[in-house]
């Protein structure tokens, strides 16, 4: 379980280089790469992306009231940059805690690094396995949104021909019986968000 906790992690920072890529689609990628690199921690490449995210995606507030649909997809990404950004370093430290503890002696769970040693938030978890499952599904549904994140801002950098040319093709697809990459993830978050929201949801009144 602590394996699937690491690999979600690291989609979950993949999904972030692509979105900072998405943000800088105008400037060479051995650029992009060489800058984004520079930051060597999630932590500090997502406070990168979010000096970068409101200059990439300005928005005129005239342009809303206009109804242009590309301020408004401007804004809504930001937004979610903006609430994917403080969901990541939520669950960074249980990752952290996860991966780091030592699990050899889950009642004494401390965290070692560079000889530092302090007990870890898990060793007081009274369901360890509930709490590492848990972990999994949270990390799980953050990565369907940070995907759902990167599917809007492919869009947005689609020129209006290629976003109906698109439009048609998925269209067609669809009549055929085809699920698209897009329904598949939509189908996954939204089972996968009934699961974490019942878990979630104060328990009923007696």
């Amino acid at each position: 379980m602590v394996g699937e906790a690491t690999t979600a992690w690291n989609q979950v920072e993949t999904l972030w280089y692509l979105i900072f890529t998405g943000l800088m689609d105008r400037t060479e990628r051995a650029k992009v790469d060489a800058v984004f690199s520079m930051f060597q921690t999630g932590a500090l490449q997502r406070q990168l992306i979010m000096t970068v995210a409101p200059i990439a995606l300005k928005f005129e507030v005239s342009e809303l009231r206009r109804r242009n649909p590309q301020h408004h997809v401007r804004r809504r990404m930001l937004r979610e940059i903006g609430r994917l950004n403080a969901k990541t370093n939520d669950l960074a430290g249980h990752r952290n805690a996860t991966v780091h503890t030592a699990f050899e002696d889950w009642g004494a769970a401390g965290i070692h690094a560079i000889g530092i040693h302090r007990r870890s938030r898990i060793a007081d978890q009274p369901d360890k396995l509930r709490y590492l499952s848990e972990l999994v599904e949270d990390i799980t549904l953050l990565v369907y949104e940070l995907d759902e994140l990167r599917y809007l801002m492919i869009d947005w950098l689609r020129t209006p021909q290629e976003r109906e040319d698109k439009k048609v093709g998925d269209a067609s697809m669809r009549t055929l019986g085809i699920l698209l990459p897009e329904d598949d993830l939509r189908m996954a978050k939204a089972a996968l968000l009934a699961i974490v929201s019942q878990r979630k949801s104060p328990p009923p009144s007696s």
